[in-house]
């Protein structure tokens, strides 16, 4: 089940393209035709009795593929565009079988879930083989067909290497065109939380407002919030929580659907929609309130600009939107929920064994780089990567990405070799940046440390000796300025080299305000006549800097003329003298190696007199202070006036150049920046700081004479951008937003029902497994309260890891009932968390590698879990528990086979893994099977019934309400029960 989520999983995609061909006939009778194979399946009788069974009891193979004849052709029945249906004629399947705004208002009634695509194409792919069935088959190819062509758009792995995230889009238009929701900010698509009417008085009369004008009530979609008229948002999004002030329940409201006609939506109950007067009326849960109100609300709107066409992908964050796209199908914006990548790694299985095509082994292995990639939260500290794209376009597939150029470059990417080349032309001055403001890096050990994170950098040029200046920022709120930006210069080379690695103590904090000369700035050499030989060259020396950054060698040659060494100050930036009389100024810092004592400083002050001082000695490790020592006033003086200063003038100086002492003296200095203080490095950064702000800036050193060519490559972190959280790598986040390859941000908030150890254990990575396990034990543990009734079996449904966006949900390292989605309370994260621990504990147990501890820790979650599970149902009349909230113990409040199949199925796996648990396996299996039959209305009984075979509560037939995934999962149950017919008695 997917929720409001915040994590539009853009990508994970950025793949090569090739066109996906089926050989498969695209149409599909309703009539069924089952059959005899290897199964020697029986055919359907209407003699065979589905009869409940007695506790304990194990259901009859006859009467299980009874129930899946009836099952299956209810759903090849209703197949078209005429709504209530599951599958439409272009074979997506609905979310659910009526109309319903799925998912409390979350998304339209003509949405197709990846959920529902996925898990029908399995269970069917999977029925086809064990029941032999050729009709299941070929609808399992259709919807397959149309799982590429819409969830994928198309897009397929054909270089896993270059493109490790490859995944489907999970919601899909099925049917029909509608409008996106609103108001929408002019800001969008580059705020993606720029949509509908927040916080929009509205007063209530007896409980009930209005919508008020401008806004056209006939047109209202969705009321998310009401809050007191003091209160503050947490966020400018329709679902944001207060700070201060009260937040009131919504019992109703009105609106138009897709029939035109007024429905009242009740949003909080699990009943069914009923007619209302007009459109736009609020209903409060409070009686008799009085007063004005803020209300958060959404609107359709009606523009082609924002229409969703059919068969069209699209995102519900924060309402109903069309995905941001880019250039080419590589930068589409894609959302995929942790939850699906078992799915779609099981439908791709099935696939395989089904058809014996290779094609859907190569799926099944994109999806599991992708769900590794997806556990790596080291992916995050990607700036910049090589991507063979097929495209020029520098910024298809990396989110965040920003070029300001005011110099008119040519700035593409090779398409063969992923590097993007940026021609920066000649005879020009300006600025060229290229910057990204989603990269998150993180400074991982302490100040100084031999271990701190180190930056790769991949960046060339064509011409030598040219630098590049590359910049992080440690401002949270991504905006570089002065006290926040640290510099790292890179001098380029001509021809290609490996990534180079820079420390953190690399990257110096400019406070410009006290910056006189850096390397942006040209040193000269020459006054009153240079000897020729006299030069400075730019470039990289192994015994400055670890050759890692450039620096400045210069040979100065007195000889019969003076030679000097001059730097040019900032203009208004010059250091200052203050204390010329004790002898002791410090002018500013400089890094220079020189050991030598026949080179001196000549400063001009204020009046233009020059006076000299000795340089001290430096190794060029560290900076050394320029102290002006005991000045000595020059024997060359420009102003006849300075013959008789006796001391340089407190204040500025104009000029700051380094001369030999004596005549045919030869002396080598390195220079690095000129400073009136000490510079501080990011090593200097406080533990674990947050960088936001990765930019490579060009700048002019020596000449602009030529076209220069900037080769910008690999550039990433080399620790982790996040150390690791607890029970990670193995338990999958609960989303990722991407465009392309590259990721935007990570979901914080890790759900239990999201977890599936079995790709894992499939890999025979055992380590991960067990992470996952660890954390569904820890979350049975973590159920344990007296408002629950101190039970130990079902899980906390939410972890939060460190970081912004698991921290406004609850603190890190703890479980909460809050979350992105959510209906955290929902049953069936329950149901499918323990089937996928079971089915992980069943594969376990017929490995022989699988370590001991990983087969301990996989059967005491299943125990755990299925002692609770049987007790539960033995009191509570075999019902199948729905709802696990906070405040109170698990109870059953509606009909849900799809989690009753998932109980069946998880037992069944355990009872086929342990004898010990035999029992209580049997007992929950029979009494989930008797759920089933007991309360579906006519399944297998009467044909000549209306919904016969459908899974739909017997006692709420007037309103009828079935979902897709329902079947899809009963299927698979049906399938594995009889696959294991001969084991099971």
């Amino acid at each position: 089940m997917r929720g409001i989520s915040k994590f539009h999983f853009l990508n994970l995609f950025g793949f090569g393209f090739i066109s996906f061909v089926f050989s498969v006939v695209l149409s599909c009778s309703v009539e069924v035709t089952i059959t005899e194979g290897n199964q020697s399946s029986p055919s359907p009788s209407n003699e065979v009795q589905i009869i409940p069974l007695t506790p304990g009891q194990m259901p009859d193979s006859k009467a299980i593929f009874k129930i899946y004849d009836v099952v299956k052709k209810f759903i090849f029945s209703n197949q078209g565009p005429t709504r209530p249906s599951i599958i439409s004629e272009d074979y997506l399947v609905f979310n659910s079988y009526h109309f319903e705004i799925g998912r409390g208002g979350y998304f339209p009634s003509t949405s197709s879930t990846s959920e529902a695509q996925l898990l029908m194409i399995r269970s069917l792919a999977n029925a086809s083989v064990v029941f032999s069935d050729e009709s299941a088959k070929q609808m399992s190819l259709n919807l397959a067909s149309s799982l590429m062509s819409y969830f994928f758009q198309n897009v397929t792995p054909n270089d896993l290497y270059y493109y490790p995230f490859w995944g489907p889009h999970w919601l899909v238009n099925a049917n029909g065109s509608f409008y996106s929701l609103g108001p929408i900010s002019p800001n969008w698509p580059n705020s993606a939380n720029d949509m509908g009417a927040i916080a929009i008085p509205i007063t209530f009369t007896n409980s009930i407002g209005n919508i008020p004008t401008p806004y056209d009530s006939n047109k209202l979609f969705q009321v998310y919030k009401i809050y007191s008229s003091d209160a503050v948002l947490k966020d400018d999004t329709v679902f944001s929580e207060v700070i201060s002030g009260n937040e009131y329940l919504i019992k109703s409201f009105t609106f138009l659907n897709d029939n035109n006609a007024v429905e009242k939506v009740y949003p909080n109950l699990y009943t069914a929609p009923s007619l209302g007067s007009s459109a736009g009326e609020i209903e409060l849960e409070e009686n008799n309130f009085n007063g004005t109100l803020k209300v958060s609300f959404s609107l359709k709107q009606n523009t082609d600009l924002y229409l969703i066409n059919k068969n069209q992908p699209f995102e519900a964050w924060p309402m109903l939107r069309p995905l941001r796209s880019g250039a080419n199908p590589y930068s589409y914006e894609f959302n995929i929920a942790g939850d699906s990548y078992p799915w779609a790694y099981w439908t791709f299985d099935s696939l395989s064994k089904m058809t014996q095509l290779d094609m859907w082994t190569t799926y099944k292995y994109a999806i599991f780089t992708t769900f590794m990639a997806s556990n790596d939260l080291n992916i995050a500290n990607k700036f910049m990567m090589k991507r063979k794209m097929g495209s020029s376009d520098p910024i298809d597939g990396v989110s965040g990405l920003q070029i300001i150029d005011n110099r008119g470059s040519n700035v593409i990417r090779d398409p063969s070799s992923g590097i993007v080349n940026a021609t920066i032309p000649k005879n020009t001055t300006g600025t060229f940046i290229y910057q990204n403001y989603y990269t998150k890096w993180q400074t991982n050990n302490p100040p100084g440390s031999e271990q701190d994170s180190e930056i790769a950098i991949e960046i060339n040029g064509s011409i030598s000796n040219k630098v590049l200046e590359f910049n992080l920022t440690s401002d949270i709120n991504k905006t570089p300025n002065s006290n926040n930006t640290y510099h790292l210069p890179i001098l380029t080379t001509n021809i290609a080299s490996s990534l180079k690695m820079y420390k953190l103590k690399d990257f110096y904090l400019i406070n410009d305000s006290k910056l006189f000369w850096d390397l942006k700035s040209i040193p000269y050499t020459g006054k009153g006549g240079v000897d020729a030989s006299s030069a400075c060259n730019l470039g990289l020396y192994p015994d400055f800097e670890d050759s890692r950054i450039p620096a400045y060698q210069c040979q100065l040659n007195k000889g019969t003329s003076y030679a000097f060494l001059g730097l040019t100050l900032n203009t208004g930036n010059a250091p200052i003298i203050k204390d010329p009389f004790s002898g002791s100024d410090i002018i500013g810092y400089l890094k220079y190696t020189y050991s030598g004592s026949d080179l001196q400083v000549v400063i001009t002050d204020i009046n233009s007199c020059r006076f000299l001082f000795d340089l001290p000695a430096s190794n060029g490790s560290e900076y050394s202070p320029i102290k002006m020592g005991t000045p000595v006033l020059d024997g060359y003086q420009p102003e006849s006036s300075c013959s008789s200063a006796t001391n340089p003038v407190p204040g500025e100086i104009s000029l700051f150049e380094v001369q030999p002492k004596a005549n045919n003296t030869e002396n080598f200095i390195y220079l690095g920046r000129f400073s009136e203080k000490l510079l501080t490095t990011l090593a200097d950064e406080p533990h674990q700081k947050e960088i936001n702000l990765t930019q490579i800036i060009f700048n002019d050193l020596l000449d602009n004479s030529q076209d220069f060519v900037v080769q910008i490559g690999n550039i990433y972190n080399t620790v982790e951008a996040t150390p690791y959280p607890i029970y990670s790598p193995g338990v999958i986040p609960f989303g990722i937003t991407t465009i392309g390859d590259t990721i935007e941000s990570r979901g914080e908030t890790p759900y239990s029902g999201y977890q599936d150890p079995t790709l894992w254990i499939e890999q025979n990575d055992w380590s991960k497994a067990e992470q996952v396990y660890d954390f569904l034990i820890d979350a049975q543990t973590a159920y344990i309260h007296p408002d629950r009734g101190d039970i130990l079996g079902p899980l906390a449904p939410v972890y939060i890891w460190p970081g912004d966006d698991g921290n406004k949900y609850g603190l890190s390292n703890t479980w909460t009932w809050n979350g992105p989605d959510p209906n955290t309370f929902w049953g069936g994260f329950q149901a499918r968390t323990f089937e996928a621990g079971a089915r992980g504990h069943y594969l376990i147990s017929k490995n022989l590698n699988a370590p001991l501890s990983l087969k301990n820790k996989s059967y005491l979650f299943s125990k755990q879990f299925l002692n609770w599970l049987t007790h539960y149902l033995e009191s509570n009349n075999g019902s199948t528990p729905t709802e696990f909230y906070k405040d109170s113990p698990a109870r059953s409040t509606y009909y849900d086979p799809g989690s009753s199949a998932l109980y069946w199925r998880g037992a069944l796996y355990l009872y086929l893994s342990s004898d010990d648990l035999k029992s209580e396996s049997k007992l929950t299996i029979s009494y989930m099977y008797n759920d089933i039959v007991n309360r579906s209305f006519n399944i297998a009984l009467d044909n000549s019934k209306e919904f016969y075979g459908g899974l739909f509560d017997k006692n709420q037939i007037s309103t009828p309400r079935s979902y897709s995934y329902w079947y899809a999962e009963l299927i698979e149950t049906l399938s594995l029960s009889y696959k294991f017919k001969d084991q099971l008695n």
